[in-house]
């Protein structure tokens, strides 16, 4: 699999808390100077032996055995990017939880 980030300039950073019904969601995280955001996938891209380097503001994967392999993999397999770090919704209400639910 081969992660590349891709830029966008007008696109702002996802908010750093998702909340529902008044409390905070437990993937919530906070972003100081130096620290990263991660993603839920985060734990599994190290278990794969992903290198991870910072994107804005995220630890994301960009490579995990080589481009060759990886690419070889996306054309004769399947490649896969994870989003997860490109947008956050906020759900509030009387029935934000049955609505996720």
């Amino acid at each position: 699999m081969f992660y590349k980030p891709v830029s966008c300039l007008h696109c702002p950073l996802p908010p750093t808390n998702l909340l529902a019904s008044g409390t905070r969601a437990s993937r919530v995280r906070s972003m100081t100077a130096d620290a990263l955001q991660r993603t839920p996938l985060y734990d599994w891209h190290l278990r794969h032996g992903a290198r991870m380097v910072p994107f804005s503001g995220w630890e994301m994967p960009v490579q995990y055995t080589g481009i060759i392999e990886e690419h070889k993999a996306a054309r004769t397999a399947a490649g896969l990017f994870d989003v997860s770090h490109m947008g956050e919704a906020l759900v509030s209400g009387p029935q934000a939880l049955e609505f996720l639910d």
